[in-house]
């Protein structure tokens, strides 16, 4: 059987990804020729030829694809170039329903990105597309306001993408696993779009996130919008957020897991961009980072979104913030809005594939198969040797007590928040090659195992070296030396207390255990045995023994 010939055009990265994103839905066909095509003009044009080129996909030139004529033409955007390339012409938004005001684009002040007389009708009149696809019914009368006679071709088709987001909710855990995101842990997704009012635009949030939220109890991953990455080039993003990245941030690209990302978050806080936008509509709990934009198209329910949405405020503390929203969350009052933009819920990928096949007079295959995501590999940075620590010691009697400990990345502590009046204490592996915080360090711990004279020989050329605290050792997984200066020296032995805890937990704990216990006036004079806490869930909780060494091999 002769093969039906499908040209898929793309104009920028955002193009791409949203037809990745559901081609699955038809592409393992056989009967199926599937080409692709850049169409010129595009000012977000870099990096689609490169991208496309990784997928190894069939790519005709412009002038190659002017001159055949097509079974099914697809494309994730609509303008009157279109209208030069020959066969029936599908289109469909690449993003949450239409709601941006570009007049350089649309010509118009009132008519939104996609639903445009420019874009819909050539220089001679001609309706460009043979099917309009629509993400919700009530954009029917837009597109017939604004390109009358357009609305006979339009078709409701719902948001694949999303559905396919939904679809994969039963993965979360796994997704949640493949991130590093521990089950007692919450994953605040942060996302941008691009433009002059994005969340990007406003410098410092995800610095200041990640600066006030403790790290074992949070996880920040960011998404950006493919014309952030275009704009800056990879390696420019990456120094922009080497800070952020150093201290524990996922970066997650515009091609790899966003879609996951929203699946494994808890909270989402972002701006007026699609991925904000889905989160919402899954029902995760959303702050504005930016106030509605003045090119969102007033009526839309983006625009409604977000002045409903709850606002960040940058000048208080973010972690409770964060606590607060996640606690009085109501799903139901941001799903109202968004549902407004996200029709035929569950029925998306199914109406797609109808389409497709009608245009190409096939008889459909089986019902599309929804495709899982893959977990995604998040560009990560260096793991910080140095780092902040709050400790809160509640004493059960003189030989126990608790010790809760919190960590925060010395890089960012300049975004603490204004007020905050905590007392900081800076513990540094000896591996630490930042002159101010090594001479800083409070307490320094050794990065690998020493042996016990090795260990006391350690100790003393530190002594002498620095003006530390306390001195850690390792000498196995669960047994350390501590050593004051001019103070004694300390044994402690570490175990989880629970039997899911994890591998034995590294002698850091121990040594902010062990300092927060002699700061508040606490001995070990006798055995002293510490719970450690590091975060609300117990099953993290530690527990060490502590005694001074006398007489042994070890006494200095």
């Amino acid at each position: 059987m002769e093969k039906k010939v499908v040209l898929i055009v793309v104009r920028t990265l955002t193009c791409c990804d949203r037809v990745r994103d559901i081609l699955p839905l038809c592409d393992s066909d056989r009967r199926l020729e599937i080409h692709w095509v850049v169409e010129p003009g595009s000012a977000y044009r870099d990096g689609v030829d490169d991208y496309l080129k990784n997928l190894d996909v069939r790519l005709l030139r412009w002038a190659q694809a002017r001159r055949r004529r097509f079974d099914l033409i697809l494309a994730a955007h609509v303008d009157r170039r279109l209208g030069r390339l020959r066969g029936p012409i599908f289109v469909f938004p690449h993003g949450a329903g239409f709601n941006r005001i570009l007049p350089k684009r649309t010509k118009s002040v009132v008519e939104p990105v996609g639903l445009s007389r420019h874009e819909h009708r050539t220089l001679l009149g001609r309706l460009v597309a043979s099917v309009v696809g629509l993400s919700h019914p009530d954009q029917k009368a837009q597109l017939a306001n604004a390109v009358p006679g357009a609305e006979h071709r339009s078709r409701v088709i719902g948001d694949p993408t999303f559905d396919r987001i939904t679809a994969n909710m039963p993965l979360r855990e796994e997704f949640r696993r493949g991130l590093g995101v521990a089950p007692w842990q919450r994953l605040v997704v942060v996302t941008s779009t691009w433009g002059d009012h994005c969340l990007v635009k406003s410098p410092g949030l995800v610095d200041q996130l990640l600066s006030q939220l403790p790290q074992d109890e949070f996880k920040v991953a960011l998404v950006l919008h493919p014309n952030v990455w275009r704009l800056h080039g990879e390696a420019t993003v990456r120094a922009h957020f080497r800070d952020a990245l150093d201290s524990g941030l996922l970066l997650l690209k515009h091609d790899d897991g966003w879609q996951v990302g929203i699946v494994a978050g808890d909270i989402c806080i972002g701006d007026h961009g699609s991925v904000a936008f889905y989160a919402a509509a899954l029902g995760r709990p959303f702050l504005k980072a930016v106030a509605a934009p003045a090119d969102l198209l007033r009526e839309s329910p983006t625009a409604r979104f977000i002045e409903a949405a709850t606002p960040v405020d940058r000048d208080s503390d973010l972690h409770q913030q964060i606590l607060g929203a996640m606690s009085r969350h109501d799903p139901a009052e941001l799903i109202a809005i968004t549902a407004k933009s996200l029709g035929l819920s569950g029925d998306n990928g199914v109406t797609f594939q109808r389409t497709v096949y009608e245009l190409l007079d096939l008889t459909p295959p089986a019902l599309p198969r929804v495709l899982r995501y893959k977990a995604p590999q998040p560009i990560i940075g260096d793991e910080m040797v140095s780092v902040l620590l709050t400790l809160d010691v509640s004493a059960t009697n003189a030989n126990a007590g608790r010790v809760d400990i919190r960590r925060y990345p010395v890089i960012l502590e300049r975004h603490h928040p204004p007020d905050d009046r905590r007392d900081y204490v800076l513990l540094g592996k000896d591996t630490e090659v930042d002159t101010r915080l090594r001479q800083s360090a409070e307490i320094v711990v050794s990065a690998v195992r020493l042996g016990e004279q090795e260990a006391l020989g350690w100790m003393k050329a530190r002594l002498e070296s620095t003006g530390v605290k306390l001195l850690v050792a390792a000498l196995s997984d669960t047994r350390c030396v501590l050593r004051l200066r001019d103070g004694p020296l300390f044994e402690a032995n570490t175990t989880p207390l629970t039997a899911s805890g994890t591998s034995p937990p590294d002698p850091w704990i121990t040594a902010a255990a062990v300092y927060a216990w002699l700061v508040e006036g606490g001995t070990f004079d006798q055995p002293v045995d510490l719970v450690i806490r590091l975060t609300d869930s117990p099953m993290r909780d530690i527990g060490i023994s502590v005694t001074t060494l006398f007489g042994s091999a070890l006494t200095p």
